[in-house]
């Protein structure tokens, strides 16, 4: 049943043909933008052609975990067990294959840091 492993924080925002493939847990924090056409994929499939024969035996799904106040440009794809930290920033049709620390800007295929952001603070006041 798709929709059973995610979890959604408060005030988050998901723009037009975002997908979430929820084969395993899904959690965004809260405060959460994501453009049009984003993707979040748990699930996944061995490298090894043998293995991938087998029906059976040829699914696999790793979580995908998303903090608090991050910004998602459209197109933008967040690949199985990825785990994303607080105050980030993906730019737009950026491929996540690796764990992004919080406060940092990721860009490209795959996505790399090109920028560290003020840090994060969780109860800050806006004025």
């Amino acid at each position: 049943m798709r929709g059973y492993n995610i979890s959604i924080g408060d005030d988050c925002f998901m723009n037009c043909d975002c997908i979430i493939l929820d084969d395993n847990e899904v959690s965004i924090g809260k405060n959460c933008w994501f453009g049009p056409i984003c993707l979040l994929i748990t699930g996944t499939h061995p490298t090894n052609y043998k293995e991938r024969r087998n029906i059976k035996t040829c699914s696999m799904a790793k979580p995908i975990h998303i903090g608090n106040d991050c910004f998602f440009g459209a197109a933008s794809i967040i690949l199985p067990g990825v785990t994303i930290g607080n105050n980030v920033v993906v730019g737009a049709g950026s491929v996540v294959t690796k764990d992004v620390p919080s406060n940092t800007v990721v860009c490209g295929n795959p996505a790399r840091p090109i920028k560290q952001l003020d840090p994060y603070v969780e109860d800050e006041k806006e004025e």
